[in-house]
């Protein structure tokens, strides 16, 4: 029961990241894709940690929520950790704009723009945040760093570099997986506080 229930968490969190690969592999477009798969499922995640706060479901609520404060905070840290290398001339933060783009519309006022495009950055954040809890949260804390690389590591052999015209030189490679590397350690430290206040059941 309790792997069924973790695998449809999982699934329902993957959906964030789903949006953006189905626009980058041309099934749909992004802005199809969040309007009719990520707040739906979003909306599903947020009615279940309501009812599992209600029943003192602890399970849920460590996945669900524990999860999705973990990955925002990560995304913090992870963005964070770039401001210098933005500051350098790498374009690293443009494609939040484009996101938003995608979303709204090339007519959106740019305040909307960068907001919706942040809003999405920050909802594959806690998506990876539930995924990993919903799967590995009992397992030792620095499987999050690996769980990070492995993301990007996918997205770097999708069309993703391309799509938003990054050159994968041997700096752009140091960059981006020294900081899914950091987006890793901050997510697992997280759940390691968790687990010595005794907030997730250890394996």
């Amino acid at each position: 029961m309790h792997a069924s229930k973790n695998l449809l968490q999982f699934a329902l969190a993957s959906v964030s990241i789903l949006c953006l690969l189905a626009e980058m592999y041309g099934i749909t477009t992004l802005r199809f894709a969040v309007c009719s798969w990520l707040l739906p499922c979003a909306f599903i995640l947020m009615t279940w940690l309501a009812f599992a706060v209600l029943k003192g479901d602890r399970e849920t609520i460590a996945v669900i929520g524990g999860g999705a404060c973990f990955g925002f905070i990560a995304a913090i840290v992870y963005d964070v950790y770039r401001i210098p290398f933005a500051l350098w001339g790498f374009p690293i933060f443009s494609v939040f704009p484009r996101f938003g783009r995608m979303i709204l519309g090339s007519d959106a006022p740019s305040w909307a723009v960068h907001l919706a495009g942040w809003a999405y950055h920050f909802s594959n954040g806690m998506g990876f945040g539930i995924m990993y809890m919903a799967l590995a949260r009992r397992v030792s804390w620095w499987w999050a760093v690996g769980w990070a690389v492995l993301i990007e590591i996918s997205m770097l052999f999708s069309p993703y570099p391309q799509f938003f015209g990054f050159a994968v030189t041997s700096l752009f490679l140091a960059v981006t997986l020294s900081a899914h590397a950091l987006f890793g350690v901050a997510l697992g430290l997280q759940v390691r506080c968790w687990k010595k206040e005794g907030k997730i059941a250890h394996a």
